[in-house]
């Protein structure tokens, strides 16, 4: 009988792709232990990351929440072993829903902000403890919390040690710069981002990194046009890992790509662009590990340009940023979550 892990989350324009793209991840370590994952999401999800979801051995396209057990009892009856949310909307009423669907009730959090109906929480996010969800879970709740549950693809931990080494061998000099502000863009600031680097690094080789569902991807293509031979523009690009590692710094958004840019030691600019990245930005802003500005309501045009001259005048401190990003990165998340998660089920199938 096939053990079912159940991951209901979802994707799109303006969600993004964090939440789909680190379940399509969890997903493959899941297959490792012969857990079999399927997707649960929203309409919209799979017509919006279509090669994202081939991860999974099946997906359902819910309309109601309430739509979810019923759809898990129907095609897999006592098959169900566990259900994973990954989503910042739902909460204790709709985990409820899945009680007597699964044998366990687990999610994936980096807010700590509401109560929570399940059984394991994994908290991926940076100076997170078990104290953090005090009150937010029942009281039998396992809380596995910090940096070491981040979930990023397997290759970055691959080619970490040759991007430390090469960072080191750079003495905080500044020749390439990483934009990157999500996977969808949803605030459109890539442009005045690119617009601001090209203007304070006039010499500097940029890589603007894109989804193809960006809404402003066709006014920045005629902007990288404009610029020519300095800039190149990765639509979709599946070799992140290797672009992020030949840059010296990055101005990207305080997502999940905080992990990737911790992983490799990559000095950054972090523009906070939602509400669910202020702690992420707090951390790093702490342990001055990258330069934060929040840009939910306006670009900080001033304040971008200035940190870029700055740190091109600095090598010590992009030295010193680069060493810090890295003493916050983690181990591989994704293999310890299905570790756990294998364990669990096999303890309570016995």
């Amino acid at each position: 009988m096939p053990k079912i892990c159940a991951i209901r989350t979802d994707g799109g324009l303006l969600i993004g792709s964090g939440h789909i793209r680190r379940m399509c991840i969890l997903a493959q370590y899941l297959k490792c232990h012969s857990l079999t994952p399927v997707l649960i999401c929203r309409e919209g999800t799979e017509k919006t990351f279509p090669e994202l979801i081939n991860e999974f051995t099946k997906v359902h396209v819910i309309y109601n929440e309430a739509e979810g057990p019923k759809l898990l009892a129907h095609y897999y009856g006592k098959s169900v072993s566990m259900v994973i949310f990954d989503h910042y909307g739902l909460m204790a009423d709709t985990h409820n829903l899945y009680r007597n669907t699964a044998l366990f009730i687990a999610a994936i959090d980096d807010m700590a902000n509401r109560f929570m109906d399940v059984d394991i929480l994994f908290d991926v996010n940076i100076g997170r403890t078990s104290k953090s969800y005090t009150g937010l879970l029942p009281d039998n709740a396992e809380v596995y919390a910090g940096s070491n549950y981040q979930i990023i693809k397997p290759n970055f931990f691959e080619i970490k040690h040759q991007c430390l080494n090469r960072r080191a061998r750079r003495r905080g000099k500044i020749d390439r710069v990483f934009i990157c502000l999500g996977g969808t863009d949803p605030l459109s600031m890539t442009s005045s981002v690119l617009d601001d680097v090209a203007s304070a690094l006039p010499d500097c080789t940029v890589d603007v990194v894109v989804g193809s569902l960006a809404p402003n991807l066709q006014s920045l293509k005629q902007m990288v046009a404009r610029i020519r031979h300095r800039v190149n523009l990765h639509v979709d690009a599946k070799n992140i890992a290797s672009v992020m590692c030949k840059a010296d710094l990055a101005v990207g958004a305080a997502g999940t790509m905080t992990w990737e840019r911790n992983c490799l030691g990559l000095p950054t600019i972090i523009l906070i662009i939602a509400s669910n990245q202020d702690h992420v930005g707090a951390e790093m802003e702490r342990a001055k590990a990258a330069v934060v500005f929040d840009a939910k309501l306006n670009y900080p045009e001033l304040g971008v340009k200035t940190a870029l001259t700055e740190l091109f005048g600095k090598p010590e401190r992009v030295i010193s940023l680069g060493k810090n990003a890295a003493a916050m990165g983690g181990h591989n998340g994704a293999k310890k979550i299905s570790e756990i998660i294998n364990v669990k089920i096999g303890e309570r199938s016995v």
